[in-house]
């Protein structure tokens, strides 16, 4: 039918808009503070509400993929995406966090079914699923440079009356062209499929963390201690996810050459040097540079560790994809708590900077439990 071969190119098209609201929370940041002069310690609970309630999507999307399939699943999450963003049109802090609630669910409803389906919908699963990331980038990126204008503007209306139609119209399209039936469950071994997904999940989990933290807390170092106007704080955030983005479009054919291994051990060493740069060149270029860099780093570091992860057989990915949104509540919430104890933005490296630490140490343990896949 003339529908399927759309299937693919919508729902990466839609993905766009989850990588929008994915990183809105870095956004809404600057503009709660300055315009409703709430302190980080409150605006920070921004962060466990969008990823606490992405888990939420995370559990409740395997259970929906088993009975009803794709297509209930995806129209669902963009459903919630877009009445999430239509309550920020009441424009009241009480209305944003219920906001963020809503379309955190819809984020981790979404997460795993669409890369779910790009990867087995598609001969070439692999290279769909890194489509799909791109696209993901792309909201990612787009979504800083935009938005901040807008808001400084129109409020944050403005997110109800751009983005929620957007999201209307992505759930009418991927309910039109997703498939019939439910999506089987594949077994898997359980004490070692469990002991895989552990492990693949508590590095997603750090990574998350860290990749939030430095988009979420970088942007208010820049505008509180560096003096960044309203351009140039969506700019940063802007940098981290253009970095990432384009060291995902180059991944697959540097994967190819050098091996997962290696790829990840480069990136690992990529990420400490940006935070490094961040902390000692206290400029607004040194931070611009900073997140280039730690951009760079941590491009590679969720696509290989999936890629890892599933060609060594696993497949309790709701597992993984739950612990790393275990990874986007907690340490963003905490490096808020250390910028309000500490009154100083750049405080919040502490968490990453740990963190990136970790995940040297877990994927030294990772990679010799998965080294045939790798």
């Amino acid at each position: 039918m003339p529908h399927r071969r759309l299937t693919l190119p919508v729902i990466a098209a839609s993905f766009v808009l989850v990588g929008v609201m994915t990183t809105l929370t870095g956004v809404l940041l600057p503009y709660l503070i300055r315009h409703y002069a709430m302190p980080p310690a409150t605006t920070a609970w921004l962060f466990p509400a969008q990823f606490c309630c992405s888990a939420t999507g995370v559990i409740t999307s395997g259970i929906i993929l088993r009975r009803f399939g794709f297509r209930v699943a995806l129209g669902l999450g963009y459903a919630l995406l877009a009445s999430g963003a239509a309550l920020f049109a009441l424009a009241t802090w009480p209305a944003i966090l219920a906001g963020v609630c809503l379309y955190g669910i819809g984020i981790g409803t979404l997460n795993p079914s669409s890369n779910l389906a790009m990867g087995t919908l598609s001969r070439r699963g692999p290279v769909m699923v890194n489509v799909l990331n791109f696209c993901w980038g792309t909201g990612a990126v787009g979504g800083p440079m935009i938005l901040p204008a807008l808001l400084a503007r129109y409020g944050a209306g403005a997110i109800a009356f751009l983005l929620a139609p957007l999201m209307g119209a992505a759930c009418l399209g991927t309910i039109l062209v997703s498939p019939h039936g439910s999506v089987a469950s594949q077994p898997g071994t359980a004490k070692d499929g469990i002991g895989k997904a552990l492990l693949s999940g508590t590095m997603l989990l750090f990574y998350v963390g860290t990749e939030t933290t430095i988009a979420g807390w970088m942007p208010l170092y820049g505008m509180r201690a560096l003096g960044a106007n309203t351009f140039q704080t969506g700019l940063t955030l802007s940098v981290v996810w253009g970095a990432l983005l384009t060291g995902r479009a180059a991944a697959p054919f540097l994967v190819s050459r050098v091996g997962i291994d290696r790829m990840l051990r480069s990136s690992l060493v990529l990420l400490a040097a940006g935070i490094g740069t961040i902390a000692a060149i206290h400029t607004l270029p040194g931070l611009m540079a900073g997140c280039a860099i730690s951009g760079l780093g941590l491009a590679t570091i969720f696509p290989n560790v999936v890629a890892a992860y599933t060609s060594s057989g696993g497949r309790n990915v709701s597992v993984v994809f739950l612990m790393a949104s275990i990874g986007g509540a907690t340490l963003p919430w905490l490096a808020g708590r250390i910028v309000g104890a500490t009154g100083y933005p750049l405080a919040a490296l502490i968490p990453a900077a740990s963190a990136t630490l970790v995940l040297a140490g877990l994927w030294a343990v990772l990679r010799r439990r998965l080294a045939q896949a790798v």
